[in-house]
């Protein structure tokens, strides 16, 4: 790694990999009920968890997290928080620039931990099997019609997993979907 294991404190650290210390990604399975699935894997193993779901979490959910960059370290830090103009959910109060919401943290944790038990170490699925490939083929009708027909399934497609746990831990500090209308 060329940065190494460096976590974010709420300055905007240049090399910032994890929102996360190994020691409280610890202490988070130990308090959910699953030490041993977290242990099962070396320190080195769990420390590049953290920087794949840290990665995973900004690259995915990035655009969509509330508030702003923080202003003072928008150019330089390395991860997407902390941020400006962020509500606690809770209290509806400002939170503090430099506060990184404990749920960010175990986010990244639980993110970490799906990578590790996936078995083959990414965040989307190699071969989906709920996946469909459609395909179009046209064939010439008598009368010289033509038709057409679509069919599914039987390929594979990289889908992005899902993983509610994690999910619903960034959902306060993620916006929903936005969609677009396009008109002709």
């Amino acid at each position: 790694m060329a940065h190494g294991f460096l976590v974010e404190d709420g300055s905007g650290i240049t090399n910032a990999t994890s929102y996360i210390a190994i020691v409280n990604a610890d202490e988070n399975f130990e308090d959910t009920g699953r030490n041993a699935a977290w242990k099962a894997f070396s320190l080195g193993q769990r420390q590049t968890a953290l920087i794949a779901g840290a990665r995973y979490m900004d690259q995915v959910y990035g655009s969509r997290y509330v508030g702003d960059i923080a202003a003072a370290t928008a150019a330089t830090q390395g991860l997407l928080w902390p941020r400006d103009n962020v509500y606690s959910p809770r209290t509806g109060e400002l939170l503090a620039s430099s506060a990184i919401p404990a749920v960010i943290g175990q986010a990244n944790a639980e993110f970490a931990l799906a990578y590790l038990q996936s078995g083959d170490g990414n965040f989307y699925g190699a071969n989906d099997s709920q996946a469909q490939t459609v395909t179009e083929k046209t064939v010439r009708v008598e009368g010289a019609v033509m038709k057409s027909e679509k069919f599914g399934r039987g390929g594979s497609v990289a889908r992005r997993r899902r993983y509610p746990l994690a999910e619903a831990l960034l959902s306060d500090y993620v916006t929903a979907t936005q969609s677009r209308v396009i008109r002709a």
